[in-house]
């Protein structure tokens, strides 16, 4: 069953120039995964710090495989430190 991960990200206000060229990385990569069929960010209106990725994947499978990615796990790694918060949810899409 198709998969939908909603990830919210409030990035340190100081650290927005560093983030930047790490979530475009992940973006781009995380496009390219096989199971992938949509990652995109979205800056929040009127908040330069505050964005939401929106992920769909083909399974849970997919969504295991992205997790474990080295695109993913150097985001993770280097992005942590520059973040307020993230929250993410994972929704079973339903027909």
């Amino acid at each position: 069953m198709k998969q939908l991960v909603i990830a919210h990200i409030d990035v340190k206000e100081e650290q927005l120039n560093a983030f930047l060229p790490l979530v475009r990385n992940l973006v781009k990569e995380s496009n390219n995964e096989e199971g992938c069929l949509a990652y995109k960010l979205h800056l929040e209106d009127g908040k330069e710090n505050k964005f939401l990725m929106y992920e769909i994947y083909s399974d849970i499978e997919a969504v295991e495989k992205h997790k474990n990615s080295k695109h993913f796990l150097d985001f993770e790694e280097k992005a942590g430190k520059l973040l307020n918060a993230l929250d993410v949810e994972i929704f079973e899409i339903n027909k």
